[in-house]
């Protein structure tokens, strides 16, 4: 099928926005009022690296969609929408096109955005890619470098989920199955994006995409700070607890490691402790106090502690503790106790707790 036969068919029905033109021109303009930016990410996968095509066309879709907006989340802006381009071959038939398209556009849906443009090409290789825009006012977007001293650190969600699903793709495990959708089809957190900002509860986030340690490790960089991490207050899903206790040999430390929760790790003064509560029980979304950060770091190089004494299951982290810091050269492990005098942690895990 041509370029233009294909747009015809399947894609145009997805614009719905003057911005796009019809998907017949090259470009796609947007219009901002005065005080707003616009916001733009891009993401690109590759067939055997980020995706198998046995995944099907509707899963590839959603998740790429989905991770795209968990940029624009992390941001704090609202989604508006975005581009496309990809790669099509002989293993690129009509029903894959179809479920893919299904699949953008329950994305769509979902948060009302609308596909502007795109481009394809004919590769061996097979590639997706996005760029997405949100749009959001000028004082008003959270970036990964605004942590302040004693802020403290949350994430949403439960956090390991999808790097399990990944490991059990393709085999017949349904008493599993959540943990294989978290993998396939995560959820970006625009709602909570935009009320840390709406609600003046965060200046600074960053979404969980590689791991939260490596993620985590990236703000504490930006903010020039240390991240203390309480490793018995990260969520960890009921489901990746019975896993663990029924796969003695995958690591724990790999719930940390493994990436693509899509979770939100986000910054806030602890005056802010009965908003984000609050904000929890609105959002019907479990959040969780995991630490704090510090200026008064010892070392340029160590931005991340990981107190031992404080972890969760701590028969699931023990022999793992020791190797992380050969893993990320700005892991730091001690048994500082600081934090934990200063707020009774137990007190805060806020929100709902999922399976």
């Amino acid at each position: 099928m041509k370029e233009f036969e294909l747009i015809e068919q399947y894609f145009k029905p997805l614009c719905n926005s003057p911005g796009s033109r019809g998907l017949d021109d090259d470009t796609a303009s947007i219009k901002l009022k005065a005080n707003q930016e616009l916001i733009i990410s891009k993401d690109i996968i590759v067939e055997n690296i980020h995706f198998k095509l046995s995944n099907q066309g509707y899963n590839i879709a959603y998740k790429l969609l989905q991770s795209n907006l968990s940029d624009i989340a992390s941001s704090g802006s609202k989604p508006y929408g975005y581009v496309l381009g990809f790669s099509k071959n002989s293993k690129i038939n009509n029903k894959f096109i179809k479920g893919f398209c299904r699949g953008l556009k329950d994305v769509q849906d979902q948060y009302g955005i609308r596909l502007l443009g795109g481009d394809t090409v004919n590769s061996n290789q097979l590639f997706f890619s996005i760029t997405i825009f949100g749009i959001a006012k000028t004082d008003q977007i959270l970036t990964r470098d605004k942590a302040q001293d004693k802020d403290l650190i949350f994430t949403s969600g439960t956090i390991g989920d999808a790097g399990i699903g990944l490991k059990l793709l393709g085999l017949n495990q349904r008493k599993y199955y959540d943990l294989i959708n978290r993998h396939l089809k995560p959820e970006a957190r625009i709602n909570l994006g935009l009320a840390l900002v709406k609600q003046k509860i965060s200046h600074c986030a960053i979404d969980i995409s590689d791991g939260l340690l490596a993620d985590l490790s990236k703000m504490a960089k930006a903010s020039n700070l240390r991240a203390i991490v309480y490793l018995n207050n990260i969520p960890v899903s009921k489901s990746a607890q019975l896993f663990l206790r029924q796969n003695k040999n995958y690591q724990p430390i790999n719930l940390l490691n493994s990436g693509e929760d899509y979770e939100l790790i986000f910054t806030s003064p602890k005056k802010n402790l009965k908003k984000i509560l609050d904000l929890a029980k609105k959002l019907k979304l479990n959040i969780n106090c995991i630490g704090e950060l510090k200026s008064n770091f010892t070392s340029n190089k160590n931005f991340i502690k990981i107190n031992q004494q404080l972890s969760l299951n701590a028969s699931y982290y023990k022999d793992e503790l020791t190797n992380i810091d050969k893993k990320y050269s700005s892991l730091f492990i001690t048994n500082n106790l600081d934090f934990s005098k200063n707020i009774n942690l137990s007190k805060i895990k806020l929100g709902y707790q999922h399976d």
